[in-house]
């Protein structure tokens, strides 16, 4: 009876160890998923930025060239930036 109690004990002892060990599996696959998908966020977020710095660069080049396109005519240049950015020009 004794040694049928010890094996039992040790049967649930293996259980208990192959739980813990699959547990600690999952969570280190779980840590290194979320590790990658930082790791993604990020250079997402770095690419972004310098498409924004890029577009900026664009836009500044294409402002200072209208400027210069109707550096005669200050109406028409406000129109164009009024058309731009869906602002409603205000006659004096």
């Amino acid at each position: 009876m004794f040694k049928l109690l010890e094996e039992q004990k040790e049967r649930y002892n293996k259980e208990i160890e192959i739980i813990n060990e699959s547990n600690a599996e999952k969570d280190k696959k779980q840590k290194e998923a979320i590790k990658a998908s930082q790791d993604k966020l990020k250079e997402i977020e770095r690419q972004f930025d310098v498409k924004i710095e890029q577009l900026e660069g664009l836009k500044e080049q294409e402002l200072q060239e209208m400027v210069k396109e109707y550096e005669d005519n200050p109406e028409e240049l406000a129109r164009r930036i009024a058309e731009i950015l869906d602002a409603q020009l205000v006659e004096r």
